[in-house]
């Protein structure tokens, strides 16, 4: 995910986010920067936690964006592992540097990417979230709660609070499902945060084994439950 800093800096204005937003080529670049197979994202959160499958947006590198970004100048932090997404982070910038946009990645180790979350002072956060738990809830409030989230230096207004808080309580999931569409939906409507892709999970698996599951999350695999 490419996240946006709503909160500061030269992206705190929302007509420029909007432009980046539209203008960064996802669709090309995610051919470029792996030959294993990566399921492009229209969706933070995997479809499947959410009940529902949105149609795929257009291309947003279709989208004209004039002279509008020219001159702008950003800071970015890229989670440095796995190397993919240093690399997925070259291809995605260059493809907005026609356009006049500088973007500087400013870590190189983890911990200088987790000081750059917690202190909120870069333009653009690459990097992954897995959930720790199979719920939409595990990534909007992990990410997002005011108080614990990893992006709270980012994006963390009251409504989005509000809804977390309706979500973790909600019995009924269809309920629950409808205020996790409303979270997703401001999130790609205010350019807030940018799905890039969901990766696939897979195993080489050699004839005569049984119990082969995969989960979720972590532990992908129950070795316990294998059997030859």
């Amino acid at each position: 995910m490419l996240q946006f800093n709503t909160k500061r800096g030269a992206l705190k204005d929302e007509e420029l986010r909007q432009r980046l937003f539209h203008a960064l080529d996802v669709p090309g670049v995610l051919p470029k920067v792996s030959h294993t197979r990566l399921e492009p994202a229209s969706t933070f959160v995997p479809p499947a936690l959410l009940g529902h499958q949105p149609p795929r947006p257009p291309s947003r590198g279709a989208v004209r964006t004039g002279d509008h970004l020219k001159g702008l100048r950003l800071k970015a932090a890229v989670l440095p592992y796995p190397k993919i997404y240093a690399k997925l982070a070259r291809e995605l910038f260059q493809t907005v540097h026609g356009q006049g946009v500088r973007v500087r990645v400013v870590n190189r180790t983890v911990p200088e990417f987790f000081t750059a979350l917690k202190e909120g002072n870069v333009d653009l956060v690459l990097g992954r979230w897995y959930a720790h738990y199979p719920d939409a809830d595990s990534f909007f409030f992990q990410l997002f709660d005011s108080k614990v989230g990893y992006l709270r230096e980012f994006y963390s207004p009251p409504k989005v609070q509000r809804l977390i808080a309706l979500g973790r309580k909600e019995k009924d999931p269809n309920l629950r499902r409808s205020i996790y569409l409303e979270l997703e939906d401001m999130l790609s409507k205010n350019a807030v945060l940018l799905p890039l892709f969901h990766e696939q999970v897979y195993r080489f698996v050699r004839p005569g084994l049984k119990g082969l599951k995969f989960t979720f999350s972590y532990p992908t695999v129950a070795y316990e439950s294998l059997s030859l």
